[in-house]
C-alpha cells in the first residue's frame, strides 16, 4: 500500500522543505512586486518599448531582435524626457514634460494595485484608498527618477558664465577699473596708451 503524500511532512526534512518552498514563494512574490513597481514607474518608456518590440516581432525580427529594439527605444525615450526636462527654461515646459511622463505611471500604478487587491480587500473604500495612495507614490517616484536623471545629465554639461562668453584674454575683468587692472597685470602706469596721451598733452601745452 503506497504511503500518503503528506506522510513525510512531519519529519525534519519535510518541515525544512516546506520552509524552503514558502521562502521561495515569498521571494518570487517580492521580485514580481518590485518588477511591477519599476515597470509602473517607467510606464511611458516601457509602453513605447513594448510597442516597438511588438512591431519588430511582427515584421520578422524575432524575439531577440524585438527585445533589443524595445529596450533601446525605451532607454532612449527616457533619456529624451530627462534631457528635455533638464534643458527646459520655463516652468510651463517643465510642467508639461512632468505631466506627460508621470501620468502613465500614475495610471499604471492604480490599475496594477486595483487588480492585485480586487479579491483580497472586500471593502471598496479601502481598496480605492490603497489604489490612490500607491498610484500617488508611484507618481512621486517617477518624478524623482526623472529629476535625478535630469540633474545627473545637467551636471555633466559645463555651463559658461556671462563673464566668460566672448571675453578676450587681455580684457579687464568686469567691475574693475583700468588702474586696478594695470596694477594687477604688472603694467607700469606710464607705459600704456595713457602715457602716450599724457605726453602728447604736455607737448601741446609746451
Amino acid at each position: 500500500m503506497p504511503a500518503p503524500l503528506n506522510a513525510g511532512l512531519g519529519s525534519p526534512n519535510g518541515e525544512a522543505l516546506m520552509i524552503f518552498v514558502v521562502a521561495l514563494a515569498l521571494l518570487l512574490i517580492a521580485m514580481m512586486v518590485i518588477l511591477a513597481y519599476r515597470l509602473a514607474t517607467y510606464a511611458l518608456p516601457a509602453m513605447l518599448g513594448l510597442t516597438v518590440a511588438r512591431l519588430a516581432d511582427a515584421t520578422g525580427a524575432g524575439w531577440v531582435g524585438a527585445g533589443i529594439a524595445g529596450f533601446v527605444v525605451g532607454a532612449l525615450s527616457f533619456c529624451f524626457f530627462a534631457v528635455l526636462f533638464a534643458t527646459a527654461r520655463t516652468p510651463t515646459v517643465r510642467a508639461v514634460v512632468v505631466l506627460i511622463f508621470v501620468t502613465p505611471a500614475v495610471a499604471a500604478g492604480y490599475v496594477l494595485t486595483y487588480g492585485l487587491t480586487e479579491g483580497a480587500i472586500p471593502s471598496a473604500i479601502w481598496r480605492q484608498t490603497l489604489c490612490i495612495a500607491v498610484s500617488a507614490l508611484i507618481g512621486v517616484s517617477a518624478f524623482a527618477r526623472l529629476a535625478s536623471a535630469a540633474a545627473l545629465g545637467g551636471a555633466s554639461v559645463p555651463k559658461l558664465e556671462a563673464d566668460q562668453v566672448d571675453a578676450p584674454d587681455d580684457a579687464p575683468p568686469r567691475g574693475s577699473t583700468c588702474l586696478q587692472w594695470s596694477a594687477s597685470a604688472g603694467v607700469p602706469a606710464g607705459s600704456d596708451d595713457g602715457g602716450t596721451i599724457s605726453a602728447s598733452a604736455s607737448t601741446g601745452h609746451a
